[in-house]
Protein backbone atom coordinates (compact mmCIF):
# COMPACT_ATOMS: atom_id res chain seq x y z
CA UNK A 1 0.00 0.00 0.00
CA UNK A 2 1.68 3.29 -0.80
CA UNK A 3 2.27 6.56 1.21
CA UNK A 4 -1.03 8.41 -0.53
CA UNK A 5 -3.16 5.44 0.21
CA UNK A 6 -2.32 5.19 3.98
CA UNK A 7 -2.12 8.56 4.59
CA UNK A 8 -6.27 8.56 2.85
CA UNK A 9 -7.00 5.89 4.70
CA UNK A 10 -5.75 7.41 7.97
CA UNK A 11 -7.75 10.85 7.44
CA UNK A 12 -10.50 9.40 6.96
CA UNK A 13 -10.20 7.14 10.11
CA UNK A 14 -9.93 10.23 12.19
CA UNK A 15 -12.85 12.44 10.54
CA UNK A 16 -15.29 9.43 12.10
CA UNK A 17 -15.47 8.43 15.74
CA UNK A 18 -16.34 5.37 15.59
CA UNK A 19 -13.96 4.40 12.68
CA UNK A 20 -11.48 5.47 15.01
CA UNK A 21 -12.11 3.65 18.05
CA UNK A 22 -12.63 0.25 15.95
CA UNK A 23 -9.08 1.10 14.03
CA UNK A 24 -7.26 1.45 17.65
CA UNK A 25 -9.26 -0.97 18.85
CA UNK A 26 -7.81 -3.72 16.05
CA UNK A 27 -4.74 -2.14 15.81
CA UNK A 28 -4.39 -2.93 19.30
CA UNK A 29 -5.77 -6.42 19.44
CA UNK A 30 -3.81 -7.54 16.70
CA UNK A 31 -0.36 -5.71 16.82
CA UNK A 32 -0.53 -4.74 13.06
CA UNK A 33 0.83 -1.06 12.88
CA UNK A 34 1.79 1.17 9.80
CA UNK A 35 5.48 1.85 10.85
CA UNK A 36 8.40 0.71 9.63
CA UNK A 37 10.70 0.72 12.52
CA UNK A 38 10.33 -2.17 14.59
CA UNK A 39 12.07 -3.93 11.45
CA UNK A 40 14.95 -1.81 12.99
CA UNK A 41 15.53 -4.66 15.17
CA UNK A 42 16.21 -7.32 12.64
CA UNK A 43 19.78 -5.35 12.36
CA UNK A 44 21.19 -5.59 15.91
CA UNK A 45 23.92 -7.62 16.07
CA UNK A 46 23.05 -9.80 18.95
CA UNK A 47 20.66 -12.69 17.91
CA UNK A 48 18.90 -12.39 21.45
CA UNK A 49 19.03 -8.42 21.99
CA UNK A 50 18.52 -6.91 25.28
CA UNK A 51 15.18 -4.67 24.70
CA UNK A 52 14.05 -1.69 26.54
CA UNK A 53 10.32 -1.02 25.80
CA UNK A 54 9.09 2.26 27.37
CA UNK A 55 5.45 2.58 26.73
CA UNK A 56 4.12 -0.78 26.20
CA UNK A 57 0.24 -0.56 25.95
CA UNK A 58 -1.14 -3.36 25.13
CA UNK A 59 1.66 -5.19 23.64
CA UNK A 60 1.83 -4.33 20.19
CA UNK A 61 5.71 -3.49 20.58
CA UNK A 62 6.77 -6.82 22.03
CA UNK A 63 4.93 -8.48 19.44
CA UNK A 64 6.29 -6.36 16.87
CA UNK A 65 9.89 -7.11 18.45
CA UNK A 66 9.77 -11.05 18.72
CA UNK A 67 8.81 -11.02 15.26
CA UNK A 68 12.33 -9.94 13.95
CA UNK A 69 14.27 -11.42 17.04
CA UNK A 70 12.17 -14.07 18.71
CA UNK A 71 15.26 -14.82 21.32
CA UNK A 72 14.90 -11.45 22.38
CA UNK A 73 15.20 -10.17 26.00
CA UNK A 74 12.27 -7.13 26.66
CA UNK A 75 11.74 -5.31 29.63
CA UNK A 76 8.66 -3.63 29.13
CA UNK A 77 7.50 -0.50 31.18
CA UNK A 78 3.75 0.79 31.03
CA UNK A 79 2.25 2.84 33.58
CA UNK A 80 -1.40 1.62 32.89
CA UNK A 81 -2.21 -1.17 35.78
CA UNK A 82 -4.77 -2.85 33.57
CA UNK A 83 -2.94 -3.05 30.42
CA UNK A 84 0.90 -3.81 32.38
CA UNK A 85 -1.52 -6.83 33.87
CA UNK A 86 -2.69 -7.62 30.16
CA UNK A 87 1.11 -7.72 29.04
CA UNK A 88 2.12 -9.72 31.64
CA UNK A 89 -0.67 -12.67 30.66
CA UNK A 90 -0.48 -12.11 27.11
CA UNK A 91 3.32 -12.98 27.13
CA UNK A 92 3.72 -15.21 30.34
CA UNK A 93 5.45 -18.21 28.89
CA UNK A 94 7.91 -16.11 27.38
CA UNK A 95 10.89 -15.99 30.71
CA UNK A 96 12.17 -13.39 28.38
CA UNK A 97 9.61 -10.89 29.01
CA UNK A 98 9.67 -8.62 32.12
CA UNK A 99 6.80 -6.05 32.64
CA UNK A 100 7.16 -3.39 35.32
CA UNK A 101 3.86 -1.15 36.04
CA UNK A 102 5.99 1.93 36.44
CA UNK A 103 6.38 5.09 34.24
CA UNK A 104 9.92 5.51 33.42
CA UNK A 105 10.75 9.55 34.22
CA UNK A 106 13.28 11.48 36.80
CA UNK A 107 9.99 12.04 39.35
CA UNK A 108 8.42 9.60 41.85
CA UNK A 109 5.50 10.00 41.75
CA UNK A 110 3.43 11.05 38.52
CA UNK A 111 -0.43 11.10 37.61
CA UNK A 112 -1.08 8.87 34.63
CA UNK A 113 -3.79 10.82 32.49
CA UNK A 114 -6.08 8.16 30.58
CA UNK A 115 -8.65 10.03 28.19
CA UNK A 116 -12.18 9.10 27.20
CA UNK A 117 -14.55 10.31 24.83
CA UNK A 118 -17.82 9.08 24.83
CA UNK A 119 -17.33 5.33 26.51
CA UNK A 120 -14.10 4.79 24.63
CA UNK A 121 -10.54 5.30 26.59
CA UNK A 122 -7.62 5.63 24.10
CA UNK A 123 -5.25 4.27 26.18
CA UNK A 124 -3.16 4.66 23.43
CA UNK A 125 -2.44 8.15 24.26
CA UNK A 126 -2.22 8.01 27.55
CA UNK A 127 -0.15 10.72 28.86
CA UNK A 128 1.68 11.92 32.65
CA UNK A 129 0.75 15.41 30.61
CA UNK A 130 -3.24 16.30 30.66
CA UNK A 131 -2.56 19.33 28.70
CA UNK A 132 -0.89 17.36 25.50
CA UNK A 133 -2.96 14.21 25.74
CA UNK A 134 -5.53 17.28 24.90
CA UNK A 135 -3.65 18.80 22.55
CA UNK A 136 -2.85 15.61 20.45
CA UNK A 137 -6.43 14.70 20.62
CA UNK A 138 -7.41 18.13 19.17
CA UNK A 139 -5.12 18.10 16.69
CA UNK A 140 -5.26 14.68 15.08
CA UNK A 141 -8.89 14.00 15.98
CA UNK A 142 -11.65 16.10 13.57
CA UNK A 143 -14.66 14.96 15.66
CA UNK A 144 -12.92 16.03 19.48
CA UNK A 145 -13.67 19.37 20.07
CA UNK A 146 -14.56 19.85 24.13
CA UNK A 147 -15.52 15.71 24.42
CA UNK A 148 -12.56 14.73 26.70
CA UNK A 149 -13.11 12.96 29.76
CA UNK A 150 -10.11 11.83 31.86
CA UNK A 151 -9.51 8.43 34.11
CA UNK A 152 -6.02 9.28 36.21
CA UNK A 153 -3.93 6.77 38.17
CA UNK A 154 -1.02 7.96 40.31
CA UNK A 155 2.16 5.47 39.54
CA UNK A 156 5.43 5.20 40.63
CA UNK A 157 8.64 6.64 38.69
CA UNK A 158 11.43 4.57 37.89
CA UNK A 159 14.54 6.30 36.46
CA UNK A 160 16.15 4.15 32.87
CA UNK A 161 19.23 4.17 34.91
CA UNK A 162 17.90 2.55 38.00
CA UNK A 163 17.30 -0.18 36.07
CA UNK A 164 20.87 -1.11 35.97
CA UNK A 165 20.40 -2.97 32.33
CA UNK A 166 22.52 -2.23 29.16
CA UNK A 167 19.99 -2.29 26.47
CA UNK A 168 20.67 -3.11 22.40
CA UNK A 169 17.91 -0.76 21.63
CA UNK A 170 14.98 1.36 23.69
CA UNK A 171 12.02 2.30 22.25
CA UNK A 172 10.56 5.29 23.76
CA UNK A 173 6.78 6.44 23.00
CA UNK A 174 5.35 8.26 26.31
CA UNK A 175 3.06 10.56 24.38
CA UNK A 176 4.95 14.23 25.15
CA UNK A 177 7.45 12.85 28.15
CA UNK A 178 9.92 11.39 25.91
CA UNK A 179 12.64 14.30 26.23
CA UNK A 180 11.55 13.13 30.77
CA UNK A 181 12.73 9.23 30.02
CA UNK A 182 15.76 10.48 28.01
CA UNK A 183 16.95 12.57 30.75
CA UNK A 184 16.26 9.40 33.22
CA UNK A 185 18.55 7.58 31.19
CA UNK A 186 21.65 9.64 30.73
CA UNK A 187 24.19 6.88 31.74
CA UNK A 188 22.80 3.99 30.12
CA UNK A 189 22.67 5.63 27.16
CA UNK A 190 26.32 6.97 27.43
CA UNK A 191 27.56 3.44 28.74
CA UNK A 192 25.94 0.91 25.84
CA UNK A 193 25.20 3.27 23.06
CA UNK A 194 21.89 1.62 22.30
CA UNK A 195 20.04 2.30 19.19
CA UNK A 196 16.77 4.09 19.94
CA UNK A 197 13.60 4.50 19.00
CA UNK A 198 11.67 7.71 19.49
CA UNK A 199 8.17 8.61 19.20
CA UNK A 200 8.26 12.01 17.32
CA UNK A 201 7.18 15.14 19.52
CA UNK A 202 6.67 18.45 18.05
CA UNK A 203 6.42 20.23 21.27
CA UNK A 204 10.20 19.29 22.04
CA UNK A 205 11.89 17.98 19.23
CA UNK A 206 14.72 21.03 19.35
CA UNK A 207 15.02 19.67 23.06
CA UNK A 208 15.54 16.41 22.26
CA UNK A 209 17.54 16.84 19.40
CA UNK A 210 19.94 18.64 21.03
CA UNK A 211 19.97 16.32 24.25
CA UNK A 212 21.02 13.41 21.87
CA UNK A 213 23.77 14.85 19.57
CA UNK A 214 25.54 16.44 22.78
CA UNK A 215 25.98 12.70 23.56
CA UNK A 216 26.95 11.45 19.67
CA UNK A 217 23.42 10.62 18.31
CA UNK A 218 22.60 11.63 15.11
CA UNK A 219 18.90 11.57 13.81
CA UNK A 220 17.54 9.26 11.14
CA UNK A 221 13.78 8.69 9.66
CA UNK A 222 14.08 4.82 9.10
CA UNK A 223 12.48 3.76 5.65
CA UNK A 224 12.02 0.55 5.40
CA UNK A 225 14.34 -2.55 4.18
CA UNK A 226 17.52 -1.00 6.02
CA UNK A 227 17.29 2.22 4.58
CA UNK A 228 17.19 5.35 6.29
CA UNK A 229 17.51 8.90 5.78
CA UNK A 230 19.49 11.63 7.68
CA UNK A 231 17.43 13.75 9.41
CA UNK A 232 18.31 17.51 9.78
CA UNK A 233 16.59 20.37 11.51
CA UNK A 234 14.53 21.41 8.71
CA UNK A 235 13.31 18.03 8.15
CA UNK A 236 11.64 18.15 11.93
CA UNK A 237 10.21 21.24 11.45
CA UNK A 238 8.44 19.71 8.33
CA UNK A 239 7.08 17.15 10.29
CA UNK A 240 5.30 19.77 12.55
CA UNK A 241 3.21 20.80 10.17
CA UNK A 242 1.21 17.10 9.73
Amino acid sequence: MNKFNIDTIKNLIKSNFYLTIISDYFIGISGWNFENEYEITRYLDPKSPNILDIGGHRGESIKNFLKFKPDASIVSIEPNPELAERIKNKFKSNIKIEVLNRAASLKKVLTLQIPKVKFYKFTALSSTSKELVSDRLSHYFQFIGKKIEFISYNVQGIKVDALKKSPDLIKIDTEGTEFDVLKSAISTLKESRPVLIIEFNRFFYKEINAFLTDIGYKAYQYKKHGLLKRLLSNDFCNYCRT
